[in-house]
């Protein structure tokens, strides 16, 4: 099922999505499949774009979580320009709909 993408911090949904919100996934799943893994420093969990992923917030103070997060296109993807704001809202350097995702923004990495 397809939900609305929304921002974590305000609780909102990005402006021009028509997809229904999705549920409360600390008190209801709506019969949906929740899957958990735990993850130590190190561990890379690979997601297609079509998965919720999330974490519990960093209460430490002295200990911080640092991520490094990077997307995989395929030679054959295009670029579309929606409606809605992305998080984070990057769209790219020259990007034209329809066309290849290479650009200054989004390197070639071979």
């Amino acid at each position: 099922q397809d939900f609305k993408g929304i921002d974590f911090f305000t609780k909102k949904g990005m402006r021009g999505q028509t997809n229904p919100n999705p549920p409360d996934w600390e008190d209801e799943t709506n019969g949906l499949k929740v899957a958990s893994a735990p993850m130590k420093a190190g561990d890379c969990a690979i997601l297609n774009f079509r998965t919720h992923h999330s974490a519990p917030g960093n209460l430490q103070k002295r200990q911080r979580r640092r991520v490094i997060c990077t997307h995989w296109f395929g030679d054959d993807a295009r670029y579309t320009d929606k409606q809605w704001e992305c998080n984070p809202n990057e769209r790219g350097d020259n990007l034209v709909d329809g066309g290849d995702l290479e650009c200054a923004t989004f390197p070639r990495v071979i």
